[in-house]
């Protein structure tokens, strides 16, 4: 890193001044705390450099939404290592209200919903609406994209082609699920006889299980009950975020204000291109978005910068907006390399976005932005359209679900559902190389390594956290492949086989999600188990203040011109340390201190063009340090300040 400094001061100066805060740097744990400084998320290596501190292992799941199951639609809880079903859910709850059940909802209580666009209207204009909306046990949801947080709860977005569509929530811990019913346990799902598939009905009435079911018709066969219904303690609520009969998918998880605060999710309407925010924790709206002309928003990601992406479903244009200051909204050029025409939408280590190419031939599209020009210059960055992806491998329908992996610090992959029931592997890292350098490209995707994953309409990809690639298909009533992938990106072909003895899941990498009742069709094709987030958009983080003082005369701060701050740290592939200042006159940061300058990732920061009051002299500055990493964590060596004094 450049550790270079403006020098405003004259050689010899006596009143210009250089400060600086080197490894091994003081942390909060310390047994003595120094008050200057706090830290989040952080730790010292063996030179005593601040680092990121290692994740939690992630929860080894992921959620696959179910449309057709029970005609209403559930979400499956898979296990990633054993390659079964552990738990199953219908995909919205009655019991979002404290007076919530199952009776009609009249606004306050029954099967309402927690939120709603209209509610949202109304608190826009000051006031809490009339009541809430209703939700409909006999609807059908038709669950479809699933996102999952850095602890493991699961988002939903039930696209509602036969009600309202909505959002539910999962906790993927019973610790974080209520117990409504005050009986002393969670009422949840889950595989009670081990045989790796949730039986839904356990007494063969013919009617989804819940609590009265169960109790009124016990299990039949010796089995335990597995499913609960909209009885399961577990889905936490169920928010409203469009008109009867709009069609919604789109789901995404994004950092809010604070780099290690509560997510946002993000929704958006496909057919009047308006997004929504709602908060992660809360389920409630908070804010609408209206896109651009042309721009559906079938799908949404966000990237590391805080920038949301909303794509097309087939033909239409993608398109941009920044989830910090939403005024500002954009639509990506149309490639000059073929007509886009979309399926999925993902981010990758790079910040690039990649598209399945849904109509026609195998194909797929990758956008990278121009991130150096401000926003209005985000759209007119480089298409490159990959054609007939795996053609030689067998993969010869349409592109659909997609999505990236960060395999090695130096490599990464990207990887592609198809219609003809095929995983297709697509270069990530590597694919500058097969490009010229400059402008729109076209390349023959012919060659690139495809294998079979069984059946057909193969419309998903999801990343476990051993960055296996897992396939959602609507092959047999519906299943989940996994593809074993190596540390160089090689793909095993999956065992197809069928379960042994008793068990139902898995049958060698595939478990048939289907019990023989309900063609279940499957479709989930977003962040199924939480790989994207943890990696690319809200990559492992942690934050370090300072509180630098300036001048001071007869023990007190004395008027300081603050020059420059720059800082040296070692940055990994992936790795970031992104740095922010702002001044004040009292030795802590108070409501009179200045706001912070904007974001830098470069040093070093000129004091004097981005600090905001500095005209006053302000005679203390504090440093925020944000370390990202979506691999090896960077290492900070030190950071300085120059200033000069009367």
């Amino acid at each position: 890193v450049d550790m270079s400094l403006s020098a405003p001061c004259e050689p010899g100066d006596p009143h210009c001044r250089t400060v600086e805060v080197a490894a091994p740097f003081a942390l909060q744990a310390d047994a003595v705390r120094e008050p200057r400084e706090t830290d989040t998320n952080l730790d010292r290596d063996g030179a005593g450099r601040l680092i990121v501190k290692n994740s939690p292992a992630p929860a080894p799941y992921l959620y696959i939404g179910n449309s057709f199951d029970w005609n209403k639609g559930t979400v499956s809880k898979v296990d990633t290592k054993g390659v079964r079903e552990v738990a199953r859910y219908f995909s919205i709850t009655c019991s979002s209200l404290k007076n919530g059940s199952r009776d009609a909802c009249d606004g306050q209580k029954g099967c309402c919903s927690l939120d709603d666009p209209d509610r949202f209207a109304a608190r826009q204009q000051g006031n809490q609406g009339n009541g809430h909306v209703a939700l409909s046990t006999e609807a059908f949801q038709n669950p479809n994209e699933t996102v999952v947080d850095g602890s493991g709860d699961a988002f939903v977005s039930n696209r509602g082609q036969s009600g309202r569509p909505s959002i539910s929530r999962i906790a993927g811990d019973p610790s974080r699920c209520i117990d409504r019913n005050g009986n002393g346990k969670i009422d949840t799902s889950v595989d009670v006889n081990g045989d790796g598939l949730i039986q839904t009905d356990c007494n063969n009435d013919s009617i989804a299980d819940d609590v009265a079911t169960v109790r009124k018709t016990p299990c039949t066969n010796g089995l335990g009950q597995e499913f609960y219904g909209y009885d399961d303690e577990c889905v936490l609520w169920t928010s409203v975020i469009g008109a009867d009969f709009a069609d919604m998918r789109a789901l995404a998880l994004a950092p809010g204000n604070l780099p290690l605060g509560p997510l946002d999710l993000w929704t958006a309407n496909n057919a009047t291109g308006v997004a929504y925010r709602m908060g992660s924790a809360s389920g409630v709206l908070t804010e609408a978005v209206t896109l651009p002309n042309g721009c559906s928003g079938d799908t949404i990601v966000v990237d590391a910068g805080g920038i949301a992406w909303a794509g097309p479903r087939f033909n239409g244009a993608l398109c941009y907006f920044d989830t910090r200051n939403t005024k500002n909204t954009g639509k990506v050029r149309e490639p000059n390399v073929g007509q886009l025409s979309a399926f999925g939408l993902a981010l990758d280590r790079d910040q690039n976005l990649w598209m399945g190419g849904y109509l026609g031939t195998s194909d797929a599209f990758r956008y990278t932005p121009v991130r150096d020009k401000g926003f209005a210059q985000l759209g007119g960055g480089r298409w490159v359209h990959l054609t007939s992806a795996g053609k030689n491998g067998g993969a010869v329908n349409s592109g659909q679900g997609i999505a990236s992996d960060s395999r090695t610090a130096g490599q990464y992959f990207v990887w592609m559902a198809n219609a003809s029931g095929h995983l297709v592997r697509l270069p990530g890292s590597d694919l500058e190389k097969m490009l010229p350098k400059m402008g729109d490209a076209s390349l023959d995707g012919s060659a690139f390594p495809a294998v079979f994953v069984g059946g057909f309409s193969a419309s998903g990809v999801g990343i476990d956290p051993d960055q296996n690639a897992w396939v959602v298909s609507s092959a047999g009533n519906g299943q989940v492949i996994r593809v074993k992938v190596d540390a160089k990106g090689n793909m095993s072909q999956p065992n197809l086989g069928q379960p042994a003895g008793k068990l139902k899941c898995p049958g060698g990498d595939r478990c048939v999600l289907a019990d023989g009742k309900f063609n279940l069709f499957p479709a989930t094709d977003g962040d199924m188990a939480g790989f994207s987030l943890r990696n690319f958009t809200r990559p492992r983080t942690g934050v370090y203040t300072w509180v630098q003082e300036g001048c001071v005369a007869s023990g007190g701060p004395a008027p300081t011109e603050w020059f420059s701050l720059a800082w040296d740290a070692e940055l990994p592939s992936g790795a970031t340390v992104a740095v922010r200042a702002r001044s004040g006159n009292t030795p802590m940061p108070d409501v009179t201190w200045g706001p912070y300058t904007a974001v830098a990732s470069t040093s070093p920061i000129d004091l004097r063009q981005g600090l905001v009051g500095n005209d006053v002299a302000d005679g203390y500055l504090q440093v925020e340090l944000t370390l990202s990493t979506a691999n090896l964590t960077p290492a900070l060596r030190l950071f300085r300040f120059q200033f000069r004094c009367p």
